[in-house]
C-alpha cells in the first residue's frame, strides 16, 4: 500500500487522491511508514488540505511505532512550533530517539542542539560525536564551526571539515571556504562563490562579483 501510494502521489488527480487513501489505510493497519507518509501529506498539503496539527499527531504515532524519520519530523515541529506548542525540550527528546534509531537528519539536528544548547545543556563533545556520525554536508559545516569558532579551536580540523562540506555542495560552507582561500586559490574561490550564489546563498554574490571570473586579471 505504501509503495503504491508513493507511485500514485505523483500521478494524475485520481491517483494522487488514491495515494492518500492508501497511506490512510496502511496507517489504520498499524504501518509506521504509511502513518509517516500520511503525516507528511498533511504537513505540506500534498494531495490533502494542509493541517499541521493533524500532521503532528500522525508523526507522533509513527514515531511511537519506531519510524526514525517520523521521530525527526516531530522533533522539527516541536523545535519551530508547527502544529504543536513550541517545546525545545520535547524536540531534543525526539531527536535523541531519531538519532539513536539511525536517522542521519536526526543525528545532525541532535548535534546542533548540543552545539547550541537548545533544549539541553551545551555540550560540544557530544555535539561533535553526533555530527560525526551523521556526516551530512550540514553536519560537516557545523563541525567546522565548532573547531573554528568555539573554545574547541582546532583550525586544521575545522578547515578540513569546512572544505569537505563545501565539496559536498553545502552553500554556507562554499561561501565561507571561498572567503578563506581567496588569496591562495582564487580560481577555486570564484567557482565556489558562483555555485553558492546560483543556489541562492546571500553571502556569496558580493564575493563572486568582486572577484569576477577566474580568467580576469
Amino acid at each position: 500500500m505504501v509503495l503504491l501510494g508513493d507511485v500514485f502521489s505523483d500521478g494524475g488527480s485520481e491517483q494522487r487522491s488514491r495515494s492518500v487513501e492508501l497511506f490512510r489505510e496502511a496507517s489504520r493497519l498499524g504501518d509506521a511508514s504509511g502513518t509517516r507518509n500520511l503525516a507528511y501529506c498533511y504537513a505540506i498539503g500534498l494531495n490533502v488540505a494542509k493541517d499541521k496539527a493533524e500532521a503532528a499527531k500522525l508523526y507522533i504515532a509513527a514515531g511511537e511505532m519506531g519510524n526514525a524519520r517520523a521521530m525527526c519530523n516531530i522533533g522539527v515541529m516541536y523545535d519551530y512550533g508547527n502544529g504543536v506548542i513550541q517545546d525545545r525540550t520535547a524536540a531534543f527528546a525526539w531527536y535523541v530517539r531519531s538519532a539513536q534509531a539511525g536517522n542521519k537528519r536526526g543525528m545532525t539536528n541532535l548535534g546542533e542542539f548540543y552545539m547550541l544548547g537548545k533544549g539541553t545543556d551545551r555540550n560540544l563533545k557530544l555535539a561533535a560525536v553526533w555530527l560525526e556520525r551523521s556526516g551530512s554536508p550540514r553536519a560537516l559545516y557545523r563541525l567546522a564551526e565548532i573547531f573554528l569558532d568555539t573554545e574547541a579551536k582546532d583550525k586544521k580540523k575545522g578547515t578540513a571539515y569546512l572544505e569537505a562540506s563545501a565539496k559536498a555542495g553545502y552553500t554556507k560552507a562554499q561561501a565561507r571556504y571561498a572567503r578563506m582561500i581567496e588569496e591562495t586559490d582564487r580560481e577555486t574561490a570564484v567557482k565556489l562563490y558562483s555555485e553558492a550564489a546560483s543556489k541562492g546563498n546571500a553571502d556569496a554574490p558580493s564575493g563572486s562579483r568582486s572577484w569576477g571570473s577566474p580568467s580576469q586579471t
